[in-house]
C-alpha cells in the first residue's frame, strides 16, 4: 500500500536579524539588499527594518523563496525552491506554508490543496510520478477520512482511510469488478462483489444508506455521523448536540480502536479497546478513563534459548538463499512511521524476482506490525538461521524504530521488549551458513532452479555459483551512524536507505557492469546515494568479517 509524508521538514520563517550589514538601497524603510551573518540574504522591500511587501529571501543552504513578506516574515503568496529541489507554490501564513499551494516534488510526485502549518491538511490532491492519484482528506500529512486512490490500469479504492491506510468501509474497482469492501489497517476483512445481477440496485443501496454524515463539515444530532480529529483519530457513531454519544467506534491516529459507549471524545460506559499491538481489554469507562478494567490479552511465551536451536542440518553441496524480512510502522508506545511495512514489502517481492535469487516460499518470510514481537522476530531468526548448511546464505533485513544498538518490534513497551543487534548477531554467529548479511534500515543503527535451461535459469544459476567461490563471513549493513537517525520521505514513497537498497539490488549497484552485485558495490551505491540525498544527514555504515564480494543480486540483461 502507498504510504506517503506530506509535511515541510523546513523552517519557512526567518529571524531577521538586522545586525549585520544593509549592502545596498534602503533596509529600514525602502528597497534594498540585506546580508545576514548567517549568509543568507534578502532582497526587496523594507518597512522598519524588516521585509516587508515582495521580495526574495536566498537562505543559507541554497533554498529560495520569493513572493510577499509581512513584519519580517514569509506571508501571503510566493513561491518556495528548496534545496532539495521539491518546489512548492501557493500561501503562506506567518513564515508557514498554510492556506492552498501545489509542492512538486523533485520524485515527480506532486501535491495540491490544503495545507497547515507546513503539513498537508484539509482537502488535497497527490499525484504520484507512477501515474497512481488520491484525492480526498489529509490531516497532518497522510491520508486521513474519506478518499480515493486511482490507478492507471483503472482499478480504484474510494473509502475511509486512516494514517495513511485504508480503514473502514469503501468500494474497491478492480479487474472489471466492483466490491464493497472493509478494512481493517489496511488488511482486507471482507468484500462483496457488486455484479450486474438485480442484487446491484440492493448492495448499492446499502452502501450508500451506510454512508454517514461528515459531522466536520455540518451540525450533527441525532444522527449517525464520523468526526475526524486533528491527530488522525476518527469516531464514528452516535451524535448529540453536534458530539459523538452514544454507541460507536474510534479508530486512532497509532491504529488502536475502541468499540463501545463514548462521550466527550472519549470512551464512556461499557467498550473493548483492542490495541495496535494486540492486546484487548474490556471494561467499564469513565470519561476516558477505565474501571472494572479486565486485560484479556494472551499471556506471551518466553524467547527461546540458543541451546533449544534445532541442530544445523547435515550439507548437501547446493547452495541455498534463508530469508526473513520484517517491517514495523504502527507503534503503540512510539510513533508511528510510514514507510517500512511497504520497504519490507517491496524487498520480499524483490528477492521473490529471479534477479533477487527466487528464493522459494519456505526458505522466506516476510512479517509485519504486530507479527514483529520479540519472541516471534527471535523465534523466526533462530528458525531460519538453523536450517542453512556451510553453503548456504542468511539474509535478515529489519525496518522500524531503532534505539541505540537495537531493533524495536512492535510490542515494544517504552522500556522491555527491544532486540539488541548483539542478540542478533549471537544466533547468526551460531548459524552454519557460510555468508551471512544482516540489513537494518533503523534509526541509530549504525530448490532453487528449474530442470529446463532457460537464460534466466542459467543466469540464476551462475548467481548462485558465485558464493561458492567467495570466503564467507558476516556483513553488517546499518542505515545511519550511531548518532544519527534514518530519514523517510514522501517523495519516495520509502524510508531513503531502503528506496537507495532496494533501487540499487535492481541493477544501478553493478558499478564494475560485470552482471553480478557484490555487498560492497552495494553499500558504495547506497553510501552515495544517502549521502547525497540526505546532505550528508544520514551516513549509512557496514562493518563484518564479510568478503567484499559476495553476491547479493544479478543484473537481468536486455537485447
Amino acid at each position: 500500500m502507498f504510504i506517503k509524508a506530506l509535511s515541510i521538514l523546513f523552517i519557512l520563517s526567518q529571524a531577521c536579524n538586522l545586525s549585520a550589514n544593509c549592502i545596498t538601497g534602503n533596509c529600514i524603510s525602502g528597497k534594498g539588499t540585506y546580508l545576514y551573518q548567517d549568509k543568507s540574504r534578502y532582497v526587496g522591500m523594507f518597512l522598519r527594518a524588516k521585509p516587508h511587501g515582495q521580495g526574495t529571501y536566498y537562505h543559507a543552504d541554497g533554498s529560495t523563496y520569493t513572493g510577499s513578506f509581512h513584519q519580517g516574515l514569509k506571508h501571503g503568496t510566493g513561491k518556495m525552491v528548496f534545496r532539495s529541489k521539491d518546489v512548492y507554490t501557493g500561501q503562506f501564513s506567518k513564515g508557514m506554508i498554510t492556506g492552498k499551494g501545489k509542492m512538486t516534488y523533485k520524485s515527480g510526485d506532486t501535491y495540491t490543496g490544503e495545507w497547515v502549518n507546513g503539513m498537508a491538511s484539509g482537502q488535497g490532491k497527490y499525484t504520484f510520478a507512477d501515474g497512481d492519484i488520491y484525492e480526498g482528506g489529509f490531516v497532518n500529512g497522510v491520508f486521513a477520512g474519506i478518499g480515493k486512490i486511482s490507478r492507471p490500469d483503472g482499478s480504484y479504492y474510494h473509502g475511509d482511510w486512516v494514517n495513511n491506510k485504508k480503514h473502514g468501509q469503501g468500494v474497491a474497482y478492480e479487474n472489471g469488478k466492483k466490491n464493497k469492501a472493509w478494512f481493517e489497517n489496511n488488511n482486507l476483512l471482507r468484500k462483496e462483489t457488486i455484479t450486474s445481477s438485480p442484487m446491484v440496485t440492493e448492495v448499492k443501496k446499502q452502501y450508500t444508506t451506510a454512508k454517514i454524515l461528515d459531522c466536520n463539515k455540518e451540525y450533527c444530532h441525532n444522527v449517525q455521523g464520523s468526526l475526524r480529529y486533528k491527530d488522525g483519530s476518527v469516531y464514528t457513531g452516535n451524535f448529540v448536540n453536534g458530539n459523538g454519544e452514544g454507541e460507536g467506534q474510534c479508530i486512532y491516529a497509532n491504529v488502536d480502536k475502541y468499540i463501545g459507549g463514548w462521550k466527550n471524545h472519549a470512551p464512556h460506559g461499557e467498550g473493548t479497546m483492542t490495541f495496535a499491538s494486540g492486546n484487548v481489554y474490556a471494561s467499564l469507562w469513565d470519561q476516558g478513563k477505565p474501571i472494572k478494567k479486565q486485560d484479556v490479552a494472551t499471556t506471551k511465551p518466553n524467547i527461546p534459548k540458543a541451546e533449544s536451536k534445532p541442530s544445523a542440518p547435515k550439507s548437501d553441496n547446493q547452495t541455498r538463499i534463508f530469508a526473513l524480512i520484517a517491517g514495523v510502522a504502527t507503534y503503540q508506545h512510539m510513533p508511528s512511521l510510514k514507510y517500512t511495512d511497504d520497504d519490507a514489502y517491496q524487498l520480499y517481492a524483490f528477492l521473490k524476482s529471479p534477479e533477487g535469487g527466487a528464493i522459494a516460499d519456505d526458505h522466506i518470510k516476510v512479517m509485519i506490525d504486530d507479527a514483529v514481537t520479540r519472541q516471534s522476530l527471535l523465534e523466526e531468526l533462530h528458525e531460519l538461521a538453523a536450517k542453512a548448511d556451510e553453503n548456504d546464505v542468511v539474509l535478515l533485513y529489519l525496518s522500524g524504530h531503532g534505539l541505540d544498538g537495537a531493533y524495536v518490534p512492535s510490542d515494544f513497551d517504552g522500556y522491555k521488549n527491544h532486540v539488541t543487534y548483539e542478540d542478533i548477531l549471537e544466533v547468526l554467529d551460531e548459524s552454519a551458513a557460510k555468508h551471512k548479511l544482516f540489513i537494518a534500515d533503523a534509526c541509530h543503527s549504525g530448490s532453487m532452479l528449474a530442470q529446463a535451461r532457460s537464460p534466466y535459469n542459467v543466469a540464476l544459476e551462475h548467481f548462485y555459483s558465485a558464493y561458492n567461490t567467495v570466503k564467507g563471513g558476516t556483513a553488517v549493513m546499518m542505515s545511519s551512524k550511531k548518532e544519527e537517525v534514518s530519514l523517510e520521505y514522501g517523495g519516495l514513497r520509502q524510508g531513503i536507505f531502503s528506496h537507495f537498497l532496494i533501487k540499487g539490488l535492481k541493477g544501478p549497484a553493478d558499478i564494475d557492469s560485470s552482471g553480478l552485485i557484490t555487498v560492497s558495490e552495494l553499500y558504495q551505491y547506497i553510501y552515495k546515494g544517502v549521502k547525497e540525498y540526505t546532505a550528508n544527514a544520514q551516513n549509512p555504515v557496514i562493518m563484518g568479517d564479510y568478503d567484499k564480494n559476495m553476491p547479493v543480486s544479478w543484473v537481468r540483461k536486455t537485447e
